[in-house]
């Protein structure tokens, strides 16, 4: 929406200019490893990451590491096509996009865990079942 675009521009300014501050301090998306556009940090150094983001509304964008997006790259990381990686993970990690992750199933709650469905391809087809 281009009223959204504008009306953010000044905050998306700020935001891209601390997101390079990180990057240029090799603190970017922690979360992945260096071959992958990561700062390679792992996962107990991004714990104590985290409990600091958590005192700031901005923290997980600036560093990179902000939910779902930090999941959705390691997936596009380590299963994504070559063209999958071009269209989402390089704007991810560029700070470009963001990605998002939906789930209906009314008992999941916010934990993907408990989801019932499952989705099993069938030739052209999907055969989805569940409560």
């Amino acid at each position: 929406d281009a009223a959204y675009d504008i009306e953010n521009l000044p905050l998306r300014k700020v935001i891209k200019r601390l997101q390079q501050e990180v990057k240029d301090n090799g603190m970017w998306a922690a979360h992945l490893p260096e071959h992958l556009g990561g700062s390679g940090c792992g996962a107990v150094k991004l714990t104590y990451m985290n409990e600091m983001f958590g005192t700031s509304a901005f923290g997980p964008v600036v560093f990179g590491c902000q939910g779902p997006d930090t999941g959705n790259s390691e997936i596009l990381a380590m299963f994504g096509t070559e063209e999958q990686k071009a269209q989402y993970l390089q704007p991810l990690l560029d700070g470009d996009i963001f990605s998002t992750f939906a789930m209906t199933e009314p008992q999941g709650g916010s934990d993907p865990t408990n989801l019932r469905c499952v989705a099993v391809r069938d030739g052209d087809d999907w055969v989805i079942t569940g409560d």
